[in-house]
């Protein structure tokens, strides 16, 4: 039996406490190169269980073990600079092989938390720093908090910022290199209609590249590249995502708004921040976004509201609006240290066209939008109405520019329909 303790990464000088005890065979069967192992390894909350043997044990050694560990892995996520209040439970089993400096897991099957994962990983230890391969199937993603009424968090103060001030360890890139693949088949839970996943990443020299990180979302897919480079003192990140045809029926429907809204989305966002905390990626958030959207139709009192025909105005007061086909969309934003602004917004249907003109301050978390209509053809009858979305991110207010009501009365618009009627 051994005691003592592990330092490294970002841990403390006395890191978390280690513990060595098993049984090996006998002196003779060791003479004949074979070593039956039997072991317990315990380091900070987790405990290995290790069974096997370690064949040619002083010339060139080869262990196959059989693994079972299970436990609280903060202190050993402390280890690479990754600190964390707390983490779920592991578990993990598998055929461990190799020897110094080359440790590879094979019929991987772990569980953090509700996840289970399956695969083969590996660790070398042989370089400047330890390098991580991973190559992991989760056949089924539970959502965390499936079917449970979401909580505020203990603690949590409903006048502090909407984006919070979270750090992000990227500092922790410094200390290991790794190459790490992995595949969600399903997820579960899940409001949004996400289908499945996959994500490959590596990490050189405190750079982290993650190419290709692929969602299937509402029929369509995000795809995205992203790089975070933590070599500088303010570390930088940069990202570029995809949105190949999303389907917005699918999207209204799981989120129960709409069963007649459709369309296919598409665009580009390009993003640069930098920063330690979300609140300062947020802050200093530079980039451009690009939307547009074919194949849609789209039915919505807002919509209605914003360019109402009298001879609509009673089907609109008494229903949901009728389904209007959408001749495009078109979103172009810029983004400048945290403000977003729109370049080009518009909203085309068949007899209007809404422009969106204003600015998103991400730092200051405020919102000021107006929606303006204009009427392709101008009738007798077409009333336009400006809507206007104000105030903080968290809680906007959204302002008509002025009634319906009011604006029949101060046109005459009924009054001359009933002229026209006579």
């Amino acid at each position: 039996e051994a005691r003592g303790s592990v330092a490294g990464g970002g841990a403390p000088a006395a890191g978390p406490a280690i513990r060595v005890s098993g049984e090996a065979g006998s002196l003779q069967r060791i003479r004949r190169g074979d070593l039956p192992v039997d072991a317990v390894v315990e380091v900070g909350g987790m405990r290995a269980e290790l069974s096997g043997r370690i064949a040619d044990p002083f010339g060139s050694p080869r262990a196959a073990l059989d693994l079972a560990a299970h436990g609280d892995v903060t202190s050993l996520l402390d280890l690479f600079g990754a600190l964390m209040e707390s983490a779920p439970d592991v578990r993990v089993e598998g055929r461990l092989v190799g020897w110094l400096p080359r440790w590879r897991l094979e019929t991987l099957r772990a569980r953090i938390g509700d996840v289970v994962m399956e695969g083969t990983a590996g660790l070398e230890l042989g370089g400047t720093k330890p390098m991580v391969r991973a190559d992991l199937t989760i056949p089924k993603l539970p959502w965390p908090g499936a079917g449970e009424t979401p909580s505020e968090p203990a603690g949590a103060n409903a006048d502090g910022p909407l984006i919070p001030d979270v750090p992000i360890p990227l500092g922790a890139l410094t200390r290991f290199d790794a190459a790490v693949t992995v595949r969600v088949d399903s997820v579960t839970g899940m409001v949004w209609p996400i289908s499945d996943g996959v994500l490959e990443a590596t990490v050189r020299d405190g750079v982290l590249r993650i190419d290709p990180l692929r969602v299937g979302v509402a029929d369509g897919a995000i795809r995205a590249t992203a790089t975070a480079d933590a070599r500088p003192e303010v570390a930088t990140v940069r990202a570029r995502v995809d949105l190949d045809a999303i389907g917005l029926d699918e999207l209204m429907t799981a989120l129960d708004v709409s069963k007649r809204v459709s369309g296919r989305i598409n665009g580009t966002l390009e993003l640069r921040m930098a920063g330690a905390t979300l609140q300062a990626w947020s802050e200093n958030l530079d980039g451009s976004v690009d939307l547009s959207m074919r194949e849609g139709q789209f039915t919505t009192r807002m919509i209605d509201a914003l360019a109402l025909h009298i001879r609509e105005a009673l089907g609109f007061i008494v229903s949901r609006g009728r389904v209007r086909p959408v001749d495009c969309f078109v979103g172009r934003l810029r983004i400048e240290d945290g403000t977003v602004s729109p370049d080009a917004v518009a909203f085309v249907t068949d007899d209007m066209v809404v422009r969106a003109q204003g600015q998103v301050d991400l730092a200051a978390e405020r919102i000021h939008l107006d929606l303006v209509p204009r009427p392709k053809r101008r009738h007798l009858l077409d009333i336009t109405v400006p809507v206007t979305v104000r105030g903080p991110l968290a809680d906007p207010g959204i302002e008509v520019g002025v009634s319906v009501v009011t604006e029949l009365a101060r046109s005459g618009v009924c009054r001359r329909l009933l002229e026209d009627d006579r």
